[in-house]
């Protein structure tokens, strides 16, 4: 596919719903009517794009717990590396959970932020058995 079509359809895609539509979304997401599952693969990417300081920030702290416990076991001190150890994995069980949740948050602050979202297959958006996901239906289908 050429640039050029490939903006012609980013085009399309973004005008086939508008903000009144979206506030629609959200509020069928709050009631929930809606259910919105975030691939947490996409989820990093984005975050990785949009929220660099939080992303590259957090994941500094988690090698730098991860080295502090590395270099106490070398040193043989049981009880500070395994607290460290300890510390390491729950900042990075942490880390994992955050990245979904603020890549969500990210993607419903705004229209722009959703269509960027769901358009690169980040977002499926479920009611009652029916998956809506892009290419296959755009998120209004959903309403």
């Amino acid at each position: 596919m050429s640039q050029e079509e490939k903006r012609k359809e980013i085009r399309a895609f973004k005008s086939a719903a508008d903000e009144e539509d979206f506030n629609r979304l959200l509020q069928k997401i709050k009631n929930g009517d809606l259910k919105v599952a975030m691939t947490r693969n996409k989820s990093r990417n984005i975050l990785r794009q949009f929220d660099k300081k939080f992303y590259y920030l957090y994941f500094f702290c988690v090698m730098v717990a991860a080295a502090v416990s590395i270099c106490y076991m070398s040193m043989g001190k049981l009880f500070i590396s395994l607290t460290a150890l300890v510390v390491t994995l729950t900042l990075f069980f942490v880390f994992w959970a955050l990245i979904t949740r603020r890549a969500f948050a990210w993607a419903i602050k705004k229209k722009k932020n959703f269509d960027y979202a769901y358009y690169i297959s980040a977002i499926t958006i479920k009611k009652d058995s029916k998956e809506y996901r892009y290419p296959d239906h755009h998120w209004k289908d959903a309403l």
